[in-house]
């Protein structure tokens, strides 16, 4: 059974009509696992035998709409995958620290290189 984390636009589990509860209601009625929440970011962690990403986003976000009424986006991937992210340190030498916000932005289709330049 794969680890995975679903990524969540433009969901605000503090707000009044959303709960970290009502979020993780839906992804256990579609039959996910150990399902958590990721603090108040509006991201979920689950299990699944299911090894499909696409699958995962489109399940999610047609129940999210049908449950919820939210037209989310959503971004699955595995739990190595955003291991191996951590573990290369994509920010050599800094540190997370009250001077520091250290992100990733995710998108769902990598653009096609236009370039040899890297970001």
């Amino acid at each position: 059974m794969g680890r995975f984390a679903a990524l969540l636009r433009g969901i605000a589990p503090s707000g009044a009509n959303m709960t970290n509860d009502r979020l993780r209601s839906v992804f256990e009625g579609l039959g996910l696992e150990d399902v958590a929440s990721v603090l108040s970011s509006g991201n979920i962690v689950f299990r699944t035998d299911t090894t499909d990403a696409f699958e995962l986003e489109q399940r999610i976000e047609d129940a999210l709409a049908l449950e919820l009424g939210l037209s989310s986006r959503t971004l699955v991937r595995p739990h190595s995958e955003l291991r191996a992210l951590v573990d290369s340190d994509p920010f050599p030498g800094v540190r997370h620290d009250s001077r520091t916000y250290l992100t990733a932005t995710f998108i769902r289709t990598p653009r096609p290189r236009t370039s040899s330049r890297t970001w």
